[in-house]
């Protein structure tokens, strides 16, 4: 989809936590949405602590440290967008 990637993922319980090292390692700046299919996870970004059921979305960016846990199987669906594709549509997405 040109410089936006859609993805399906499928987990079961599990925790992804990017940490200040992860974050010193990206050179792009991207936003990703993330909405449960199936399932429930919980999101903590920019200090920010949600959980989502199905069809909820939460946006985080890869620039700050986050943790993301699939609070049990689910299936998600996922759209990563670079940061300047983003702000043309959303001039202060934040």
């Amino acid at each position: 989809m040109g410089d936006v990637s859609l993805i399906k993922t499928f987990s079961k319980a599990a925790e992804i936590e990017r940490t200040d090292s992860h974050v010193g390692q990206i050179d792009e700046r991207r936003v990703f949405l993330l909405m449960p299919l199936h399932g429930r996870l919980s999101s903590s970004h920019y200090g920010h602590d949600v959980t989502l059921e199905e069809g909820d979305l939460v946006m985080t960016e890869s620039l700050m440290p986050s943790r993301t846990s699939f609070c049990t199987p689910n299936d998600s669906l996922g759209i990563l967008i670079p940061y300047d594709v983003l702000t043309r549509h959303i001039p202060d997405p934040e």
